[in-house]
């Protein structure tokens, strides 16, 4: 990753962000993976956390099952770097298209891929939301 890309104020604020979120309430599951499923699709959640059944994801929304911590851990990153890109641009295909795509800030990586073959996901959260908030400035 490119740590030249982000100025100290930018880190800095990310860093504020990271401490404000450690201490709110977590967002519930079934409304991270609803709003993710309104951002990025139900299929793409489900590629996230390597769900191979697509109604997993809908059983997630209306709570009769919860995700597997594993799984729990893949969704709010992907919720945390996807609610900046979107927010930044408030469309789907871009959003798609950044956690698809090769990006010069992961190293080439897809942040889609990262996230879903991640040992840790939670190793990932400073690097791909410096990368989303990257992408979002421009």
């Amino acid at each position: 990753m490119s740590h030249n890309s982000i100025s100290k104020e930018s880190w800095l604020s990310m860093e504020e962000q990271a401490t404000k979120r450690a201490k709110e309430p977590a967002v519930p599951i079934g409304e991270v993976v609803t709003q993710l499923s309104e951002m990025i699709g139900p299929k793409f959640v489900a590629y996230t956390t390597s769900v191979t059944e697509p109604y997993v994801i809908q059983d997630w929304i209306s709570g009769k099952t919860i995700p597997p911590r594993d799984a729990e851990d893949r969704l709010r990153l992907t919720y945390q770097v996807s609610k900046i890109v979107y927010d930044r641009f408030h469309d789907r295909d871009t959003l798609q298209a950044w956690l698809q795509g090769k990006n010069p800030d992961l190293n080439d990586r897809s942040a889609a891929v990262m996230i879903r073959i991640a040992e840790d996901p939670s190793k990932l959260e400073f690097e791909l939301i410096s990368a989303a908030h990257t992408f979002a400035s421009k």
